[in-house]
């Protein structure tokens, strides 16, 4: 477990520190249920209609490493229909 803060620690640091250990909670936590869903694989060899569709723009996401952007290519999609 984490050392508690100072006695003499302000309120300032003291909530400086709360927030770090929640965002590292979250992303622990985000990491875990990323690795136990059943659709992290969603991108390799599926069909549009398998794949989630994005909020904005109704299109299905595709997995990438590219360095373009999701809006971008969604825009190109959805212009080329």
């Amino acid at each position: 477990m984490a050392a508690s803060p100072p006695a003499s620690a302000t309120c300032v640091e003291i909530e400086d520190e709360v927030h770090k250990r929640m965002m590292q909670l979250e992303a622990h936590l985000l990491q875990e249920a990323a690795e136990a869903s059943t659709s992290r694989e969603w991108g390799k060899g599926s069909s549009p209609e398998e794949r989630p569709q994005c909020p904005n723009w109704s299109v299905a996401l595709q997995a990438t490493r590219e360095t373009e952007t999701h809006e971008a290519s969604a825009m190109e999609e959805k212009a080329s229909r």
